[in-house]
């Protein structure tokens, strides 16, 4: 019925070594394209934290000490103002507006 002969066996592992290999090159390609969407998010990360710490030092009250203040009141001064995050600067409002336009992509998109 099945007439197999030592050349179809050999054929067949060089086929799937073909397959393997043609595998693990997407999969390399795949990861080398991921480490280095990781690298970009991670550098975004920095330069993020660096401009958030560099503008949060500016806008951050002079020492109480400096200003001939009695350092109970800047203390009191700074618990009212504190917001619960400590990166967000004092008197930061933030105020999203959503784009008139994004419901009518959406319904485009999903249609």
């Amino acid at each position: 019925m099945w007439n197999l002969t030592p050349a179809d066996a050999e054929r067949a592992k060089h086929n799937l070594e073909l397959r393997r290999a043609a595998i693990l090159n997407r999969h390399a390609e795949e990861i080398r394209g991921l480490e280095g969407e990781q690298a970009e998010i991670e550098t975004f990360v920095r330069v993020a934290e660096a401009f958030a710490q560099k503008f949060k030092n500016q806008t951050e009250p002079a020492p109480a000490e400096s200003t001939g203040a009695d350092p109970e009141d800047a203390t009191k001064s700074e618990t009212a103002n504190n917001t619960g995050d400590p990166q967000s600067p004092t008197g930061l409002k933030v105020h999203y507006n959503r784009s008139p336009n994004f419901g009518d992509l959406a319904r485009r998109i999903a249609s």
